[in-house]
């Protein structure tokens, strides 16, 4: 009961600017937008049919769904762990009878609950009426919802070892700003993962990033088989355990050292 309470307070706190609400509502169609004017001009521009094993309608689909699910896979728990460290709060947080870093993921879960009404879901339904989307399969919707829940597991495990480093240097923000590029290039933000080089793509598969946004999408969009999706979990779901066990042995280290220096 003493965690259960943090998804509700994270949910309530989303829902207190109608502002924010409506800026990020707005937010989802016109990047989608702005990506389908470039998408298409690419692939006018070149010539080509196909890119990196994509027809224009795959990529544009691909990319007006990485952009939605994004918001279910966000995380601020590097900024807040951050900001704990260098306005003196850790200390006080962690003498509290609550796991921090436990803590700390239900309030995102709670705030990606949020972002799944305001954002998710009028993305979605934008991004189906006005640009169409023919690949829907209930089967496999349901299967990258659940591969999705995972992406933001591992990104939030991911972003809290990152965090780590904060603990030597009291200037974070140049490098959470480092780890989120770096997660949204890795992560197939920016563009599909298979349109890079072939010794990059290598490089990714021994990486947990595309398994964030790359592969809960193309699970979406019907890109793999259901055999193949199942694998994609299983592999996510391994992530999952090692990323949170860096993180334990990592993070009692830290705070070791933390509270020896008598911070």
């Amino acid at each position: 009961m003493k965690y259960s309470g943090n998804i509700k307070v994270a949910f309530k706190q989303g829902l207190a600017s109608r502002a924010i609400n409506l800026m990020w509502v707005l937010s989802k169609p016109i990047l989608i937008l702005v990506s389908i004017i470039v998408w298409t001009s690419i692939y006018n521009y070149s010539g080509k049919g196909l890119i990196g094993g994509f027809t224009i309608d795959e990529t544009i689909n691909y990319m007006m769904f990485s952009i939605v699910f994004g918001a279910i896979t966000y995380t601020r728990v590097g900024q807040k762990i951050g900001s704990d460290i260098l306005n003196g709060n850790l200390s006080t947080k962690l003498i509290r009878p609550v796991n921090y870093g436990i803590e700390y993921l239900l309030r995102n879960i709670g705030n990606r609950l949020y972002a799944l009404i305001f954002e998710v879901l009028p993305g979605l339904i934008i991004a189906v009426t006005f640009f169409g989307f023919h690949s829907f399969n209930l089967l496999m919707t349901i299967i990258s919802f659940i591969s999705i829940c995972l992406g933001l597991l591992i990104n939030f495990f991911v972003s809290i070892n990152w965090a780590l480093m904060y603990f030597n240097t009291k200037a974070f923000q140049p490098l959470e700003e480092l780890k989120r590029r770096l997660v949204n290039f890795f992560a197939g933000v920016y563009m599909p993962l298979n349109f890079m080089p072939l010794a990059l793509q290598k490089i990714f598969n021994y990486l947990p990033f595309q398994f964030i946004i790359y592969i809960p999408s193309r699970i979406f969009i019907n890109s793999y088989s259901l055999s193949q999706a199942l694998i994609f979990m299983a592999i996510q779901a391994g992530w999952i355990v090692l990323l949170y066990s860096t993180y334990r042995v990592g993070w009692h280290h830290s705070i070791k050292n933390f509270s020896g220096a008598g911070i």
